[in-house]
């Protein structure tokens, strides 16, 4: 599996600095649209696909890789995630 370092966790409003080391095996959702937004991540190795849904179909927005930072709108703000981010490598 590939890693993915925690930078921020949000709780209430409150945003923590934390170093967790989470391996996400190709293929695995780290997060989905919709869910709640309380992580921010950088990739270690790997490579992530962020995408979101459009008339029902997926939609690859963007693939990020090595020192990438992704769902960092999770600290700006209230609701749910706006993209799904999957391990492609």
């Amino acid at each position: 599996g590939k890693a993915m370092k925690t930078l921020f966790r949000k709780t209430g409003d409150k945003i923590d600095f934390q170093r967790l080391r989470t391996f996400y095996p190709k293929g695995s959702v780290i997060f989905r649209e919709e869910d709640s937004r309380d992580n921010a991540y950088i990739i270690e190795s790997g490579m992530v696909e962020i995408t979101t849904t459009r008339h029902g179909k997926s939609v690859p927005l963007v693939r990020l890789s090595q020192g990438e930072i992704f769902g960092e709108t999770s600290l700006l703000g209230e609701g749910p995630r706006s993209a799904t981010a999957i391990a492609v490598e």
